[in-house]
């Protein structure tokens, strides 16, 4: 895939590890491309039937970047830091949200993305049809994508996103800190990269259930739905109660309950913890922060119930997690 940042001057640089940036590749060169808009720091990593882009946006100015695909694509995208809207060439309009696991289709042509002054992190698993063709026969969601890939289509394709767990970001750390050299990088890498593409499957497979509820949802309804798990996501220390967020999204309580059931395949208290444990991931991976002051931060009063939640959810202790992963 080729970038281009129209009327932008920008000089061009390769950066080589090591890295301090939390989300940089740690063992891969960096493309970087500086001017006043900012920078835009690119890393690829090859492999067998897949490819890893990794996206560093530190934007000062607006800035619309195209990115000019010459084949058919079929992606994983992982937003870790900010909210990027953008532009999927024969499908339109597409948000893409931060700690959010997006399956994508692009066909081949220009694709777009807007940038607004802040840091970006994201990154893009391009999976060949063939990584993913025995997960077709399996999943409507997945052969979508697959079938587009295999036939070319020129509509592109925006699948059901997932949130970014405990399970995910632990995987995606182990890509990022990889400590082997080839050919035993490559062979972990397939191994990482068939990890998260069942992750992701096993994520959103409840909500390829059937899931009977007495409300019939429409565009506006589902839009609601998404504004409400937006809220919950982005405060976790003050997840608000379904009947106070169902009013801020002018919806039915119980409408809005069923609806998170039949859309993403999670009830609210469940995502409440989901939330809140993801959070603490972030906070034990990427700052020195206190057991005790993470728990307040994520919005738990009582450091101990804390405690018990990540060790059910994560399997370790949260000082266990954070002395455990590489790269510390």
């Amino acid at each position: 895939m080729k970038y281009l940042i129209p009327g932008k001057s920008f000089t061009e640089r390769t950066l080589l590890p090591p890295y301090d940036h939390p989300y940089f590749i740690q063992y891969a060169d960096t493309s970087c491309l500086e001017g006043t808009f900012g920078s835009v720091m690119i890393q690829r990593v090859p492999g067998k039937n897949f490819s890893l882009t990794q996206h560093i946006f530190d934007i000062r100015q607006p800035v619309e970047i195209q990115m000019q695909a010459t084949t058919p694509m079929i992606t994983l995208a992982y937003l870790l830091k900010g909210n990027i809207p953008g532009t999927l060439g024969g499908l339109g309009r597409i948000d893409f949200h931060e700690s959010r696991c997006h399956l994508n289709y692009a066909p081949p042509g220009t694709h777009l993305v807007h940038l607004e002054p802040q840091e970006y992190a994201g990154l893009q698993i391009h999976l060949e049809p063939s990584a993913i063709k025995e997960l077709a026969d399996k999943s409507h969601i997945i052969r979508e994508v697959w079938s587009s890939a295999v036939k070319s289509l020129p509509e592109g394709l925006h699948q059901t996103f997932c949130h970014i767990g405990p399970r995910m970001r632990e995987v995606l750390h182990r890509i990022f800190h990889c400590t082997l050299e080839e050919p035993l990088r490559g062979f972990q890498l397939h191994i990482h990269v068939l990890e998260l593409v069942l992750l992701y499957v096993q994520e959103i497979y409840p909500v390829q259930k059937d899931f009977q509820s007495a409300y019939h949802y429409t565009q506006d309804d589902h839009k609601a739905l998404e504004s409400a798990f937006r809220l919950q996501q982005s405060h976790p220390a003050d997840i608000r109660h379904h009947k106070d967020l169902a009013k801020l999204v002018h919806l039915h309580p119980r409408k809005l309950l069923d609806g998170f059931n039949l859309k993403y395949g999670i009830n609210m208290n469940s995502l409440k913890i989901q939330t809140r444990i993801t959070e603490a991931c972030i906070l034990l991976l990427e700052t020195d922060m206190p057991v005790k002051d993470i728990a307040h931060e994520v919005g738990y009063t009582d450091s101990s119930a804390f405690i018990r939640a990540f060790k059910q959810n994560v399997g370790q202790t949260p000082l266990q997690y954070r002395h455990e992963k590489p790269g510390r």
